[in-house]
């Protein structure tokens, strides 16, 4: 413990705050992602596979969200764990310098897929944090205005690594690892109830949803021409996910007794999947508020997203509702 107090004596306060601040989000974010019941739950807004899906399109790194999107459960436990790891070892000095590297490049990775579609730039924060994460690594550099005496007697404390401390260091950054793995299995041992298996919302819209996708006929992977659901099961004023043909996430609405339509429900703010909500009769992002009408071509009604989400032709065909 004393050594973890000197590191946090020795940093100016500009430093610490950097320090604290960053070690303590990103274990959080790890935390958060590992406690959402629906963060591995197929079908839910908050999935990870439906995200890493949305994220690709128009991201500079859009091949490598599609192949971590086809491993959705190995993409999500590893970023989990190393925001969670990067956290802990920023707080407790173990392996500072990688592990704050570390930081910056998830937090560009993040930039490049999650904000990229942000506008203005500004408005997403993982640009903020690679910043911070890029100026925490400037302070933790050598300072070059050091004495000339003090550098000698610092270069011989720290140029010559005895084994004993090396093994020390390989220990730390083990603890630190086992840290981590246990908080992502706490966190999935202590999950949100599901926001379950059909949403991460416990909104009266993904609710709606739910019901109706249990009993339609096929809410599955679709085809043109195919099935969507029989018009018995989806009320007016309710809604049910399908999956589109480009693999997005959708939503098709029954809006009267002889009208429907149907979006992709992926929000073009961020990349977030859109739930459907009977109150309001409106397509709801949970990320950032963004709000879609359904009854107008899904137009922006409220929020940051710069466009409609793109609509789904489907029509009905005797008693089913059909891609057209």
């Amino acid at each position: 413990m004393t050594s973890i107090a000197d590191s946090y004596r020795n940093q100016s306060l500009a430093a610490r705050v950097l320090r604290v601040w960053l070690g303590v989000t990103f274990l959080y974010a790890g935390w958060n992602k590992a406690s959402d019941g629906a963060f591995f739950t197929s079908g839910s807004s908050h999935y990870i596979g439906s995200q890493l899906a949305g994220f690709a399109h128009g991201s500079p790194i859009g091949p490598l969200l599609n192949v971590a999107a086809q491993h959705p459960m190995i993409f999500g436990w590893l970023t989990l764990l190393a925001e969670m790891a990067i956290g802990i070892a920023v707080l407790l000095n173990v392996a500072s310098m990688p592990a704050a590297i570390a930081g910056a490049l998830l937090s560009l990775t993040l930039w490049l897929s999650s904000s990229w579609h942000v506008h203005p730039y500004f408005l997403g924060s993982d640009s903020a944090y690679f910043v911070m994460w890029g100026a925490y690594v400037l302070m933790l550099l050598p300072s070059k205005e050091v004495p000339v005496r003090a550098r000698g007697r610092t270069s011989r404390a720290t140029g010559a690594v005895s084994p004993e401390m090396g093994r020390r260091e390989v220990v730390r950054i083990a603890a630190v690892g086992g840290l981590a793995i246990f908080g992502g299995l706490l966190g999935r041992l202590l999950k949100s109830s599901p926001r379950s298996a059909t949403s991460a919302s416990q909104s009266p819209a993904s609710q709606s949803s739910s019901a109706n996708a249990s009993t339609s006929t096929s809410s599955g992977t679709t085809t043109g021409g195919h099935v969507l659901a029989s018009l018995s099961s989806l009320a007016v004023g309710s809604a049910v996910n399908f999956t589109a043909n480009n693999g997005d996430p959708a939503v098709l609405i029954r809006t009267g007794k002889a009208k429907v339509c149907a979006f992709d429900a992926i929000c073009t703010h961020n990349g977030c999947t859109v739930e459907y909500d009977p109150g309001s009769q409106t397509l709801i992002c949970p990320c950032h508020g963004a709000q879609y009408d359904p009854l107008s071509h899904a137009a922006v009604l409220a929020g940051p997203a710069p466009a409609p989400l793109a609509e789904i032709p489907v029509k009905i065909d005797g008693t089913n509702i059909v891609l057209a």
